[in-house]
């Protein structure tokens, strides 16, 4: 989680808190001028959970001190898709889902040759193009000639 902001937290009845992901031990955090506010495991993410109102269902909350995490550009990191798809499946209740591993394409990046790309190109640029409006043309003159 790049630029994860630290959380710090008070005990607020009926909520349940709990944190769900903490820094490691040799991380700090600092301001902006570099001045060490803190030393040690921080807290980056926490689950409040209290009874609801609502036919008895619980509510349930997750804090993040980043949203980034599941940005296009970050969400192929580690296991942050995972992640977040996991606490999307306890904040709405399936939490038979939590078990089930997300699964990603193992390569989708398509590369190909110059000489590839050049066919494709003439293919859909131009063929493809030239060949509908052929088609259209000789439907236009056949209905025409009826």
């Amino acid at each position: 989680m790049p630029n994860a902001a630290a959380l710090e937290w008070q005990p607020h009845p009926p909520w349940v808190t709990e944190p769900l992901l903490e820094t490691n031990k040799d991380s700090t955090r600092t301001r902006d001028s570099g001045e060490i506010l803190a030393r040690g495991p921080q807290t980056i993410a926490l689950a409040l959970h209290r009874a609801g109102t609502d036919k008895g269902r619980e509510q349930r909350v997750i804090v993040v001190g980043d949203g980034d995490f599941v940005s296009n550009t970050y969400l192929g990191n580690g296991d942050n898709q995972a992640l977040a798809t996991q606490w999307v499946d306890w904040l709405t209740g399936n939490d038979g889902l939590l078990g089930i591993e997300t699964r990603l394409a193992p390569d989708v990046a398509l590369e190909f040759t110059r000489w590839q790309q050049a066919t494709l190109a003439l293919g859909f640029l131009g063929f493809l193009p030239l060949g509908l409006a052929g088609i259209g043309l000789w439907l236009r003159l056949k209905e025409r000639h009826a």
